[in-house]
């Protein structure tokens, strides 16, 4: 009986972990839609159109079929690949959209 027990509260804990990420997968979308997003977790690929570095930070701005984003970066990256993948917080900026970016990693 306790092994019973034991195996649903497993059970039912999993499903719940599950659930939450779930909730946090980012969606892949296209630049176009971006004001579809405000204020969600996203993912976009694109290729990078030109880097801006700062003291503390970099601005990638990146291009796919439907248009560009800016990429905002709390760190300094060296990236060696023009097609990238970010997952970040799509945010509005001075009436132009970005993401705040959370993960980026090379695309196919």
């Amino acid at each position: 009986m306790n092994l019973l027990k034991i195996s649903l509260s497993t059970s039912i804990i999993g499903i719940f972990i599950l659930l939450l990420i779930i909730q946090k997968s980012p969606e892949k979308i296209y630049i176009n839609q971006s004001e579809d997003y405000l204020n969600k977790i996203v993912q976009i690929k694109g290729n990078i159109k030109n880097i801006k570095n700062y003291n503390d930070f970099q601005i990638i701005k990146i291009k796919d079929s439907t248009g560009e984003i800016n990429i905002l970066i709390n760190d300094k990256l060296n990236l060696t690949s023009k097609n990238i993948s970010v997952i970040g917080i799509l945010k509005k900026y001075n009436q132009d959209y970005e993401i705040t970016a959370e993960k980026i990693y090379y695309a196919d």
